[in-house]
């Protein structure tokens, strides 16, 4: 991208173009990150971030069946400029939201985020050396940002319709069928029978709270997932919690978890047949004799699949 002169200040929110340096699509995880970023490295950036949603968080404010959490530990997901001091390591959707939310507001960015913004288009002038970027806002209005720089923080997820596959014949299906993006507040399954399609971190997540209320619920998978129990809680962070600042347990407990994570992908990479007899025999101990392990045998190595 060609550099222009730095262009004015941020107008007024009452004005229809507003022009800053940058605009960040999204106030999720990295869209939040890096607004932060850019005030703790640019300050004399001008920038902001628009976001759909009513409120911080993304994908975190999006999902909200019973269950939702990190399926990664919140060493290495949370940002390295801001502690998570917490010694849980998988951690539930509205703890993430939070801590987004206290991030947010621990570096004043609620004045530079714009919410209910659905953004058109973006389109970019080399003769200005600039980006045009068309959206709509609540109230169906429209609205133009004029940018030296265009970051797109929007995750991966299409927030209006998730993938949603059609079945042949479902519709002679008298249940309910529901899409967990779409997750309704009023679901009542208790004492239900359920099926539940898939067996990534969704389902995973999802399974175990829906298994206390619901009569029997059974996931139907095209190959098992690897699962490995470990402890929910990590135990270095409890034992300096209390004795050291925070940031230097964390930091600490970051380092650890990213040198488990690379050591532990280039083992199973690395002796992928070994590895997977490993994992399998030990989930076989951790189930008992009394479940078949064929349905705990995924059909492809560790990490072939996501």
């Amino acid at each position: 991208m060609s550099s222009t002169a730095k262009p004015k200040s941020d107008t007024t929110a009452e004005t229809s173009v507003r022009e800053v340096d940058v605009v960040i699509i999204g106030a999720g995880i990295s869209g939040v990150g890096m607004g932060c970023r850019l005030i703790r490295e640019h300050p004399e950036l001008t920038f902001r971030i628009l976001d759909r949603r009513a409120r911080v968080g993304g994908t975190w404010d999006l999902f909200r069946y019973p269950g939702v959490r990190s399926d990664s530990d919140m060493y290495t997901f949370g940002y390295d400029f801001r502690p998570w001091t917490d010694a849980k390591i998988l951690v539930d959707g509205p703890s993430i939201r939070q801590y987004l939310q206290d991030t947010a507001d621990d570096y004043d960015l609620s004045d530079k985020i714009d919410h209910g913004i659905t953004v058109v288009s973006a389109d970019w002038s080399s003769t200005d050396g600039r980006w045009t970027i068309a959206a709509v806002n609540a109230d169906g209005e429209e609205v133009t940002y004029l940018a030296r720089f265009y970051v797109g923080a929007t995750g991966y997820y299409d927030h209006e319709h998730g993938y949603r596959p059609a079945f042949p014949n479902e519709e002679a299906f008298t249940g309910t069928i529901v899409h967990p993006q779409h997750w309704p507040d009023d679901l009542d399954y208790a004492g239900k029978r359920v099926a539940v399609i898939g067996s990534g971190a969704t389902a995973v997540t999802l399974i175990p709270n829906m298994a206390e209320e619901a009569e029997h619920i059974t996931m139907i998978q095209r190959s098992p997932t690897y699962i490995l129990a470990m402890p929910s809680e990590n135990l270095v962070m409890k034992l300096l919690a209390e004795k050291v600042p925070p940031m230097v347990a964390y930091r600490l407990v970051r380092t650890l978890a990213v040198g488990f994570g690379r050591l532990s992908f280039d083992i199973l990479r690395t002796f992928p047949r070994a590895s997977k007899k490993a994992l399998v025999a030990l989930t076989a101990r951790q189930l008992g004799p009394t479940i078949d392990i064929k349905h705990f045998t995924p059909r492809y190595n560790p990490w072939d699949e996501r």
